[in-house]
């Protein structure tokens, strides 16, 4: 996993900090997987009772791939610091699971990252017939998207987040995903 670290130490002190970067593909990739192995991370050591353990086999999975699954999405935005806020990371799991599209075994769930001006938001859907995959999320002025990978795009997005809505933005009333067919979107497994 320290291979991860490798990967987003020439940009992530810029995101960190609000300074305009440049994503390539391969930066949307390296950004997305060291986003959900610090999720994992912060979930297994934090015990605030707001936070919730995500499933070990999503765990398992990524360890495996090293990379988010095709039954995730997430998007990257910017979000306004708190005053007097020191870079503090942040991770929300307000909303741990969601029924969607039906009760299952397999949760449903929406995982928050913030670090300084850093925002990213993960979603994973409970299921996915084989010939499916989540679509990526749909362009926003305040986010753009981030797994699956696209083209390069210039981060921060054109306007930033309101820190105070944060808790609104960790746990949004309704989920904003769409099934899609694997070839109309991207080579995941």
């Amino acid at each position: 996993m320290n291979g991860l670290e490798n990967e987003v130490r020439p940009f992530l002190p810029n995101l960190i900090n609000g300074r305009a970067v440049e994503l390539t593909p391969e930066d949307q990739k390296a950004l997305a997987s060291w986003s959900l192995k610090t999720m994992f991370m912060f979930s297994g050591q934090n015990k605030h009772p707001r936070l919730k353990m995500l499933p070990l086999k999503d765990c398992a999975a990524f360890y495996r791939d090293r990379e988010p699954s095709r039954f995730m999405i997430a998007r990257i935005g910017a979000m306004e610091p708190w005053e007097d806020d020191d870079g503090s990371a942040m991770v929300e799991f307000v909303c741990p699971q969601y029924s969607w599209p039906a009760p299952t075994a397999n949760p449903t769930y929406v995982s928050t990252l913030r670090i300084g001006w850093l925002f990213i938001q993960l979603v994973r859907a409970g299921c996915l017939n084989d010939d499916q995959v989540l679509a990526p999320f749909d362009p926003h002025p305040m986010f753009h998207p981030l797994w699956p990978v696209g083209a390069t795009l210039t981060w921060p997005p054109p306007r930033p987040l309101p820190a105070d809505q944060m808790a609104a933005i960790a746990c949004p009333p309704a989920l904003p995903i769409q099934v899609a067919r694997p070839s109309a979107h991207t080579e995941r497994t």
